[in-house]
């Protein structure tokens, strides 16, 4: 795989992993518009009114949501919110709560006879966000890829912040110090459509020295388009580097701008592109410079407990001549386990390089609380 720099034309080359990208994109907006007009068809409202809400949690783990029609000695009757009517003895609920604990109308829903809770990982795909807040009080833990840990917590309904780490690289000392943080602003425009804007930042340790670490900013604006369990967003956004690529000549100035995998192109090494400290250590010069990017993603939720997410990283002034889209790309697929305040990601990243796709597995967990 090659990434070269200069003002060619970037022409969409139709290659094989560039069709395959669209067969992936085309797929999940049909089942986006096909889970759609389910939803549209089969959702019910959760009823209002006197009688109070509950949630029911049975012995053998299940549960029900609904009013209590009438006790008749140890046993209830209880119409839930898709408009069944069940019987259960008063031995076999283990719990329940009433109406105050359940935020109903945006916290459960009933699609096609089933209660669907909230979509608790609504806010993120892989990496790029999504439009949708998360709201005051509400915080997660995520850890993506075994080793990077990441928190977010919601100051307001609409600010909410960011902190991640890949936490065993600290024990290696100040050279391997990483730290990301990130605040994003979003609110509602229509009741289909969210906007935001924000801005992450990362550290990366290159030396023991703080001055010699590397820095990227990254500020971000973007919109999501549908609701929590069927959504397609957009993010732009520029990364400025700082100590990322190294500028000592002209060979190292094709590396800034072309990319991380440039010096393939001339035959050289990385190292040639490094000066050496008085220990015969390498590092880089500091070098500044802006990479702009954007991001393509998408989820739905297929079923209460699965969805699929998708997500297309593009840098476009990375360029790839004769390969996918002709600049650097990278393109996530996942099966999402969705549970109800907590989900698993299952799925790969790839690249396409040459008609040849390298795909690295994803794993992620999130536990809302």
């Amino acid at each position: 795989m090659r990434i070269t720099s200069g003002a060619d034309a970037i022409a969409p080359q139709w290659s094989l992993g560039g069709r395959i990208v669209i067969r992936i994109i085309v797929v999940v907006l049909a089942l986006n518009v096909l889970a759609g007009h389910a939803l549209l068809a089969d959702n019910v409202d959760i009823p209002t009114g006197q009688d109070p809400v509950r949630r029911f949690v049975l012995i053998d783990g299940s549960e029900l949501i609904g009013r209590v029609l009438k006790q008749d000695g140890d046993q209830l009757q209880v119409l839930t919110l898709n408009g069944e009517i069940r019987a259960v003895f008063a031995q076999d609920i283990l719990s329940q709560n009433d109406a105050d604990s359940i935020v109903a109308k945006d916290t459960y829903r009933v699609v096609r006879g089933e209660i669907w809770g909230k979509n608790a990982n609504r806010t993120r795909h892989f990496w790029s966000p999504s439009s949708f807040p998360l709201m005051k009080g509400e915080s997660y833990l995520s850890q993506k890829q075994i080793a990077t840990t990441i928190y977010a917590s919601g100051l307001t309904d609409n600010i909410g912040v960011m902190a991640a780490s890949v936490l065993p690289a600290l024990l290696a000392g100040a050279d391997w110090f990483n730290l990301a943080g990130a605040v994003k602003i979003a609110d509602k425009v229509t009741e289909n459509v969210h906007v935001s804007a924000g801005a992450e930042v990362l550290v990366v340790g290159m030396s023991s020295s703080f001055s010699d670490k590397a820095a990227v900013a990254l500020p971000f604006v973007g919109f999501t388009v549908g609701e929590p369990d069927r959504q397609f967003s957009v993010n732009l956004g520029a990364a400025f580097h700082r100590g990322i690529l190294p500028d000592d000549d002209e060979y190292c100035d094709d590396l800034s701008s072309g990319g991380p995998l440039a010096p393939m192109e001339h035959g050289r090494d990385y190292e040639d592109c490094f000066d050496y400290d008085d220990n015969g250590d390498w590092y880089d010069d500091i070098h500044d410079g802006v990479t702009p990017m954007f991001s393509i993603s998408g989820m739905i939720r297929v079923t209460k407990t699965f969805g699929l997410v998708t997500e297309n990283l593009f840098f476009p002034g990375w360029r790839t001549p004769g390969s996918g889209w002709g600049v650097f790309s990278l393109h996530g697929f996942a099966i999402r386990r969705l549970g109800e305040r907590n989900a698993w990601d299952f799925g790969f990243v790839t690249n396409f390089t040459d008609g040849n796709a390298i795909v690295i597995p994803w794993l992620e967990y999130m536990w809302q609380f």
